[in-house]
């Protein structure tokens, strides 16, 4: 299991919140691909990650999806990451 340190997300978050989009599965599931189930409308650093809300598209496919999205929407979730791409000194 990974762990995320306090503030890990806040540079990520303040860099690139313009280009950040919702998929399913990482955008690998087969029969939705790539497909952008929305675009965050609060995203923020808590005190246990990253809390975000995203309206989802009115679109054909989201449709589909919504009913396995209840009760819980917010029940899980996973995040893509990348290692730095300048190295710090310890």
């Amino acid at each position: 299991m990974e762990r995320m340190a306090p503030g890990a997300f806040a540079g990520t978050i303040a860099d690139n919140r313009d280009h950040m989009r919702v998929t399913f599965n990482h955008g690998k599931d087969p029969s939705l691909g790539d497909k952008v189930l929305g675009i965050p409308s609060v995203l923020a650093e808590d005190g246990r990650g990253v809390r975000y809300e995203v309206p989802l598209f009115d679109t054909a496919y989201n449709r589909e999806l919504a009913p396995g999205s209840r009760p819980a929407p917010t029940a899980r979730a996973s995040v893509s990451t990348s290692p730095p791409t300048t190295s710090r000194a310890r």
